[in-house]
């Protein structure tokens, strides 16, 4: 941080990640991929990755955001809308098992991290925005890139636009995952195994929650100002 303002935009958004009660942020990725993130002890941006790794799976083949540098995060729960599209699209195996990582909420009041209210590869990442006032457009009664309205009984933990997005710079550390989220039972041994490989003090819980992968569901109860219980609780 370069000034007092830098801290005090860090202050404040922290006070504020806790008055609406946001547990966390989430990232989600191939169930195949997660041996190569407990490897390198960090989930790396797409550019990062691709330098060290070349052949790695990328879930984002074109990221006309433009910023391959920063981790694509949302908050409180996950992307569903973006995760189908990357599902029924086919540029990733569509019979690969999802996992969401969970991370910890103190990365939204890192000087570096930037918001979107929108997909952030909306109008090619016109929307994306820093500090206080970024992170706070997330949560606007209005969004006007998409046009969304917030309802009156919307979680307070989630954004007003269910594709808003939070973007990590560089990399996001092992001691940062908190929690890992899976679908069903079916990858729950592989995932336990890859996880057991970490030192007992850094390892995230790993929960079976299906609700977390149905849009529909997951959104309704948003609307409703009902939260879905993460790994973490």
């Amino acid at each position: 941080m370069n000034s007092s303002k830098d801290k005090l935009t860090v202050s404040e958004i922290r006070q504020e990640v806790e008055r609406r009660g946001i547990r966390g942020l989430c990232h989600f990725t191939p169930v195949e991929s997660l041996s190569g993130i407990i490897q390198d002890q960090r989930v790396w941006s797409r550019s990062e990755l691709l330098r060290r790794r070349p052949n790695a799976l990328v879930n984002d083949q074109s990221r006309v955001d433009g910023h391959t540098e920063y981790v694509c995060c949302s908050v409180q729960y996950p992307n569903l809308y973006l995760l189908d599209r990357f599902r029924y699209r086919g540029h990733i195996n569509s019979n690969s098992a999802w996992a969401v990582l969970i991370f910890k909420r103190d990365l939204l009041a890192d000087p570096k991290t930037r918001f979107c209210s929108v997909n952030a590869a909306k109008d090619y990442g016109a929307h994306i925005g820093d500090g206080l006032e970024g992170f706070l457009s997330m949560f606007a009664s209005w969004v006007p890139p998409s046009d969304r309205i917030r309802p009156v009984t919307h979680l307070e933990t989630c954004p007003t636009d269910r594709q808003a997005e939070v973007l990590v710079h560089h990399s996001v550390s092992i001691e940062a995952i908190v929690g890992v989220v899976l679908e069903s039972n079916e990858s729950l041994r592989a995932v336990r195994r890859e996880v057991k490989k970490l030192p007992r003090r850094t390892r995230p819980a790993i929960m079976v929650v299906p609700e977390f992968f149905n849009k529909y569901q997951l959104t309704g109860r948003v609307w409703r100002g009902e939260e879905t219980p993460l790994p973490t609780d």
